[in-house]
């Protein structure tokens, strides 16, 4: 049994010992775009603008352009981690996370040293480091934020876009977040042993 859906977007990849296991242990790869020129995907989907060459099978041509190539993936997949989203073109880096938000999507996303992902309503744990640092953002305003394993907890709390969630640290071998409204990003870092296994 795999890890899921693995999404590899046409950006700056993280290490190899980050993005290898996703590929090797996916059970589904779908490369966005471009991306399909580097890597043997299941799928290649998008808008196939920057694909040298669209292949002859296994390709979902999605020409509209409301939504970038990641949001269609997490709109149309259940996908469980997602890299290449780094580097490149900031307004697509950021665009990822508000791509989880509005697709309500609990994909995993992989940087070199940091990992990202949206907090549903239900909560969240994570497997974490002990002193890892750690990062809520609020994509709107989040109201009832409840978190255990963090040394500056919140109970109850609200958080509005602003940088107060920024820089907290993990106290615990596991995070746990929840909330009471979409909206919340939390960010972690890693050392490259935490690559996924």
């Amino acid at each position: 049994m795999g890890i899921g859906t693995v999404v590899v977007a046409n950006g700056i990849w993280p290490k190899e010992e980050i993005w290898k296991p996703l590929v090797e242990k996916a059970d589904m790869l779908i490369a966005l775009d471009g991306a399909g020129d580097r890597i043997q995907a299941d799928l290649v989907l998008g808008d196939m603008d920057s694909i040298s060459q669209i292949p002859n099978e296994k390709y979902m041509h999605l020409p509209e352009q409301d939504d970038t190539d990641l949001a269609k993936a997490l709109k149309r997949f259940d996908v469980n981690h997602i890299f290449g989203v780094g580097g490149g073109r900031l307004d697509h880096q950021i665009g990822a996370f508000f791509a989880l938000i509005e697709s309500k999507s609990n994909a995993i996303i992989h940087f070199d040293e940091w990992c990202g992902v949206r907090i549903p309503k239900s909560g969240r744990k994570i497997r974490i480091n002990q002193g890892s640092i750690v990062s809520l953002f609020a994509f709107g305003k989040v109201e009832g934020i409840y978190t255990s394993g963090l040394a500056y907890g919140f109970d109850n709390q609200i958080l509005e876009p602003g940088t107060r969630g920024i820089h907290n640290e993990a106290i615990s071998d596991e995070v746990f977040v929840k909330c009471e409204n979409d909206g919340l990003i939390m960010l972690w870092s890693i050392e490259s042993e935490d690559a996924p296994k």
